[in-house]
């Protein structure tokens, strides 16, 4: 892919101990929001994609992914 992305990731951890939440959105380097994205957690094969304003939530992880 040749866009510049940059990914803003804010997490939020949860009070309970069965996992925690990763939300972020993923833009491009005009800052406009990429549509469709594939975000991959290499280490447990999860993934999740970006609606339509680039935003993506990963819930249910664990300290480590």
């Amino acid at each position: 892919m040749n866009r510049l992305l940059f990914v803003l990731l804010t997490i939020l951890s949860q009070t309970n101990l069965y996992g925690q939440t990763l939300q972020g959105e993923v833009v491009n380097n005009k800052k406009e929001p990429i549509v469709g994205a594939q975000i991959l957690d290499l280490g447990s094969k999860k993934h999740t994609h970006t609606d339509e304003f680039g935003n993506f939530t990963f819930q249910n992880l664990t300290i480590g992914d």
